[in-house]
């Protein structure tokens, strides 16, 4: 349904969307339970593509490793823009962005495309990059009590949002997380969390869950420490 004079952004640092942006085509890999379609293979462990297609539209890509030929990414600590038949702009340096994290670095990059396919100016870009304060429940700071800083990232419901986020502070970290048991694999946060967080606050049906992929961990507990609890509001009164 997309045609050369449509726009398709993709992550070029994505393992997936990275393949896709380099090779113009997309592949659909099915999970263990879903049908794949069936080819006389010459390995039996070769996993065939659930979907394919080419890209037709006009690929453009951001990164925070390399240059992109087409799209946004990040060279030293300048943001910079590159479209087809335009010069490179720089939208901004990297300091004056808002949001926390290098993912929101990226994210900027990712809507500095979309915000040119519409017409604005690097100009306006900067500007926004340099006040947007996020929204709700996304690494949103709630409010600074006794010289700690409060942080709501409630929407973090899934291990790699987690890591992300982890990953956006310098500072000593206490960690409150948990809720829902989504079943998802926990060892990447479970590495995290011994390089950067100093206590960990586990509730809810995911406590058992990722206590035991910390404990299970790789690295010695060192200066971290991981505390079971029953629900949010027992460890906000009880871990101040």
């Amino acid at each position: 349904w997309q045609e050369p004079d449509d726009r398709c952004v993709l992550g070029a640092d994505d393992e997936i969307t990275g393949r896709w942006l380099r090779q113009g085509r997309v592949e659909i890999f099915a999970e263990d339970e879903q049908p794949t379609p069936k080819f006389e293979l010459p390995t039996s462990n070769f996993q065939p593509p659930t979907s394919i297609f080419p890209l037709r539209a006009t690929r453009l890509g951001f990164s925070l490793r390399e240059g992109m030929a087409a799209g946004a990414f990040l060279r030293g600590e300048e943001l910079l823009l590159r479209l087809p038949s335009q010069p490179e702009r720089v939208i901004c340096r990297r300091e004056t962005i808002r949001l926390r994290g290098m993912h929101n670095v990226a994210n900027v990059l990712a809507a500095c495309i979309l915000a040119s396919i519409a017409g604005a100016p690097p100009e306006a870009m900067a500007e926004v990059a340099a006040t947007f304060e996020g929204v709700e429940h996304r690494l949103e700071p709630v409010r600074v009590l006794n010289g700690v800083l409060w942080v709501n990232d409630s929407i973090a419901t899934s291990p790699e949002r987690a890591v992300a986020a982890i990953k956006s502070f310098d500072e000593p970290i206490v960690l409150l997380a948990g809720g829902r048991d989504k079943k998802l694999p926990w060892d990447e946060f479970a590495r995290l969390v011994h390089r950067r967080v100093r206590h960990l606050v586990l509730f809810g049906e995911a406590a058992e869950r990722i206590e035991g992929a910390i404990r299970g961990s790789e690295f010695v507990i060192r200066n971290a420490s991981a505390v079971p609890t029953r629900t949010m509001n027992y460890a906000l009164r009880t871990h101040r």
